[in-house]
Parts: C-alpha cells; sequence; structure tokens
C-alpha cells in the first residue's frame, strides 16, 4: 500500500559548527574560528507561532505503509559527506585512485547513502516525533556519481505493546537494490486528549 500525504512539512535548518571552513557550507551566522557544535532549529514558513506538526501516530500506522524519497548523488555531496564525518578513503575522494579499484571510479560512502533511510523515518513515516532505535543493513553494491539513490522504508511489523515498530528499508539505482536491511523505530501512542 503506497503511503500518501497532503502533512505540510516542517522545514529544518541545522548547522553544525566545526571549524570556520565547514560552516560556510550551511551559512553559519559566526564569523570566528570555534571548536563547538550548533544546532539551530527553525520552522518555515512562520510556524513558531503555530502548533509544532506530529508525525503518524503508532495507531496510524498499518502494515504495508510505505514512503520513498530520493537524492541524485554528486561529487559535492560526497566531499561535504567526507567533511562531516571525516572519512576521506581515496576511494569516494581521489578519481584517479579509484580508477585503480574494482569499481572504476568514485564510489559514494555506503552510509551518505543510507542515510536517505534516516530522512524518511524523521520527516515522513513515521515522521516528526519517531525515535530511530535499531538499524541493520547490508551493503551489496555502491552508488556513483549522478547515480539516482532511490530509498524506501515500509512498516512491516507493529508491536502495540511497547510502541515499537520494525521497517523493511532499501536504497536502490536503477530499480536495483543496492542496500537492504531492517530499521526500528519507536512511536508514540496519540495522546488522550487527541484521540
Amino acid at each position: 500500500m503506497h503511503m500518501t500525504t497532503h502533512k505540510p512539512k516542517i522545514h529544518w535548518y541545522i548547522w553544525i559548527a566545526l571549524d570556520s571552513k565547514s560552516c560556510s557550507l550551511w551559512e553559519c551566522p559566526f564569523n570566528s574560528d570555534h571548536r563547538t557544535t550548533l544546532f539551530n532549529l527553525k520552522f518555515l514558513p512562520n510556524t513558531m507561532t503555530k502548533k509544532i506538526i506530529h508525525g503518524y501516530y503508532l495507531e496510524d500506522l498499518s502494515v504495508g505503509m510505505f514512503a520513498e524519497t530520493s537524492m541524485v548523488v554528486s561529487a559535492d555531496k560526497i566531499e561535504t559527506f567526507a567533511e562531516l564525518t571525516g572519512d576521506y578513503n581515496p576511494i569516494h575522494m581521489d578519481a584517479e585512485y579509484a580508477a585503480t579499484t574494482p569499481f572504476g571510479k568514485r564510489i559514494a560512502h555506503g552510509a551518505l547513502s543510507a542515510s536517505l533511510i534516516s530522512a524518511i523515518l524523521g520527516n515522513d513515516l513515521p515522521g516528526p516525533g519517531a525515535i530511530f532505535t535499531e538499524l541493520n543493513m547490508r551493503f551489496r553494491k555502491p552508488a556513483f556519481i549522478d547515480d539516482e539513490i532511490v530509498a524506501r522504508a515500509e512498516v512491516v511489523e507493529i508491536k502495540e505493546k511497547y510502541g515499537h515498530i520494525k521497517m523493511k528499508v532499501t536504497c536502490s539505482v536503477n530499480g536495483k537494490i543496492i542496500i537492504r536491511g531492517t530499521a526500528g523505530v519507536m512511536v508514540e501512542k496519540r495522546p488522550v486528549e487527541d484521540a
């Protein structure tokens, strides 16, 4: 069953301040060099005065519901991810080195592809308010620059007693699965006043 929702979306802006160079990627509001971590959350457009949007409650979910998102891999995204994580493996960063490997060219970090799963769980299904508790994945093939990765998460089990759901997750390129696995998510029950 394909999940369709028309809920307005929350726009999240996160600045991760590691140093002046990395901050420029997110238009960091600071000018001096610093080594702190700052998360600055904004709700747009003009939603600070409105009720914060909540994702699905446990009672809203059913087995078979799913959501998808996609991203086109670029050299800039790979380099930004490397700067955020500190993973500068030359298989991701150096075209000359990557050409000597079995892949023949640069590949995206596996965790960059897998991060789309987190985006689905946090933004769409179950959405805001859900807590990501577990992820088990197998990386079958890499994604290359200019590949479009399509991530999908599907509800396969609901444990109402514990407020926990299990989701089957995949990432695909051109219809071929490059990552598969499962995710565990805690989901709130609907508050009594909203029931």
